[in-house]
């Protein structure tokens, strides 16, 4: 029986205690009471547990945990945790793994605890972080669980549609579906969501489907690619990349123009709200090309090393005066198969197409012919490697860097009606010529990656400015 969709269901609480084991690997033993005031070091070896040993007031129902968190003055985190149930004999069965994107907030996540379970655990361990370490305070843990008791996979029926559109996504679209054990995965997560009121109280079930995706395309080799956002998290991001609403940090790209005649174009992530956003970002972008080309810019760099992934179509829409028209580069789907050019911004493209971003009367040059550098490392990832890919395979153009950080595969997905974001991995990445370019892109010239140092010299800038010094610039 579905049931009846909830903004908040009845329920009642149930005592909690989330103790402290240990802070970047030293042993705490801390109830909430002791650290609950202050803030907690956010490294490798933090971990915190509760333990739910008495199920009887669980079980059949749903148990929703809740946090207040309060991140540290390096702002948003990320926030992983494992809510998981088990029998007397130590199986499980249900579970979640989940990681939010945190800011100052009260975050909550729940799951199913069948009949049959004796134990529920909440483990709470920091992730690596390659910015460094960071700080979060924990002021406040709350469980509760439904009044109501459901049988095994009852759920509301928005939520049953929910969670049928994601499955059958992962099994047409998803590269390594076959590495998945599809009627075990689909079960777990159907006991995860059962008794889910609102699709709100999917989140960490979705969150559940994108760990195992992750793991499985790991197992195949490849850099786990996509993830589920809520909608929360997804227009923090967009936000945070967003130079109208972001806070102090450098901007999504920057031109300059080198020795008279090179346009330096440095792009980093972007992410695309809406096509509003898209298509201001895009009108940007070739505006300052177009500026630096009024300027004198005959050859060209562009700097991806920062660039750490977002929406692709904007950059390539705007970055169109150099790379020419015509596809540059293609979806390549797990039978080797071509699909999809990549047009965007094409200026042959007929009217009808709404994701053109310029029309023919946009401001334009023709720079296919001039020279290009693209810089690239282990920070270039995602869309950042796209755009690499995008150059691949162009007249008068050489690479200079390291290694890309080897997330080419193609994400798929778009922002749903509930303003979540579900994205699959679904395809390899492909050059304009149609070689497939996996797992990284691979520099033409070899450079060690950007100075540590702000005195430093930077060792593929200078190599690139060295290659057009060269090369005799186009008109």
């Amino acid at each position: 029986m579905p049931i009846t969709a909830l903004a908040q269901p009845a329920s009642r609480s149930v005592p909690i205690n989330l103790v402290l084991e240990t802070e970047c690997g030293a042993r705490k033993n801390e109830a909430l009471s002791d650290y609950s005031q202050r803030s907690l070091s956010w490294c490798p070896g933090t971990r915190l547990m509760a333990a739910f040993t008495d199920t009887s007031a669980l079980a059949g129902r749903r148990l929703y945990v809740s946090f207040e968190l309060v991140p540290g003055q390096e702002g948003g985190m990320p926030f992983p945790f494992t809510l998981s149930t088990f029998t007397a004999s130590g199986q499980p069965v249900s579970h979640i793994g989940a990681s939010f994107q945190v800011g100052q907030q009260r975050l909550e996540t729940s799951v199913y605890v069948p009949r049959e379970a004796a134990s529920a655990y909440l483990i709470v361990s920091s992730p690596h972080l390659p910015q460094g370490q960071r700080s979060v305070t924990i002021r406040d843990v709350q469980a509760r669980v439904s009044d109501s008791a459901f049988e095994p996979g009852q759920m509301c029926e928005q939520c049953r549609t929910y969670l049928d559109e994601a499955l059958d996504r992962v099994r047409h679209q998803f590269l390594f579906a076959d590495r998945l054990q599809l009627g075990e995965m689909e079960n777990a997560l159907r006991t995860a969501a059962t008794g889910a009121a609102a699709v709100g109280d999917m989140d960490g079930t979705m969150k559940e489907l994108a760990r195992r995706l992750a793991e499985a395309s790991m197992a195949a080799g490849v850099m786990a690619h996509g993830q589920y956002q809520t909608s929360a998290e997804y227009a923090a991001v967009a936000a945070a990349a967003d130079p109208a609403t972001a806070q102090a940090g450098p901007p999504p790209f920057e031109t300059a123009l080198l020795d008279g005649q090179v346009g330096l174009v440095r792009l980093r992530t972007f992410l695309e709200a809406d096509m509003a956003a898209g298509t201001a970002h895009a009108t940007g972008l070739r505006a300052a090309i177009v500026m630096l080309h009024g300027q004198g810019a005959r050859q060209w760099i562009i700097d991806l090393r920062s660039h750490l992934g977002g929406t692709l179509a904007p950059a390539v829409a705007a970055l169109r005066p150099l790379l020419g028209q015509g596809p540059v580069g293609y979806v390549v789907d797990a039978a080797g198969q071509r699909q999809d050019g990549w047009m965007w911004g094409d200026i042959n493209l007929p009217a009808s197409v709404t994701d053109t971003y310029f029309t023919a009367q946009s401001p334009w040059f023709d720079g296919a012919g001039q020279a290009v550098a693209v810089l690239f490392g282990p920070g270039t990832m995602s869309t950042g490697e796209m755009l690499a890919i995008a150059f691949h395979g162009r007249p008068r153009t050489r690479s200079f860097g390291l290694p890309s950080g080897g997330f080419t595969t193609i994400v798929s997905g778009r922002r749903d009606r509930y303003g979540n974001f579900l994205g699959i991995a679904s395809g390899y990445s492909a050059d304009r010529r149609g070689q497939r370019i996996a797992p990284r892109v691979l520099p033409d010239v070899t450079v060690d990656q950007a100075p540590a140092g702000a005195s430093a010299p930077d060792q593929a800038l200078a190599a690139a400015r060295d290659w057009l010094h060269q090369t005799l610039p186009s008109q």
